[in-house]
């Protein structure tokens, strides 16, 4: 096995563990009454198909049907997304964190990531420019 593998491998499992503490953490935050969340019905890791489109966690919503969530630890991987993705017929709420983020950072950036997002969705339905673009 090549270097390059060994790096792709490290990657992929490091990948993993991030959407792992992401679906985590999005479902600790759909608990927590306070946060006004009950519009989530489910939320899930992708399956290899969705993954291979860019989408990292599927939340289920009892009233706009599904958002996709990626997660990505530099500004830097965001751009590589965006490039190899481009815009895609679906929204993806693209979630940037930081390496190394305490577990505040995540959950503010989950939470209002999927707020941002499903709001962005309600306005384009309803013909409204989003006000949180």
């Amino acid at each position: 096995m090549g270097i390059g593998n060994i790096i792709h491998q490290t990657e992929c499992q490091y990948g993993h563990g991030k959407e792992e503490r992401a679906l985590r953490i999005l479902l600790e935050l759909q608990s927590d009454r306070a946060l006004r969340l009950e519009w989530i019905a489910s939320a899930r890791l992708s399956t290899e198909d969705e993954d291979h489109q860019g989408i990292d966690i599927v939340v289920e919503t009892i009233d706009i049907g599904k958002l996709f969530v990626q997660i990505k630890g530099s500004q830097k991987g965001r751009q590589k997304f965006l490039r190899l993705h481009g815009r895609s017929t679906r929204s993806i709420c693209l979630v940037v964190i930081p390496h190394g983020s305490p577990e505040s950072v995540w959950k503010s950036k989950i939470y209002y990531g999927l707020i941002r997002e499903r709001s962005k969705i309600i306005d384009l339905r309803s013909g409204r420019r989003s006000h949180l673009s």
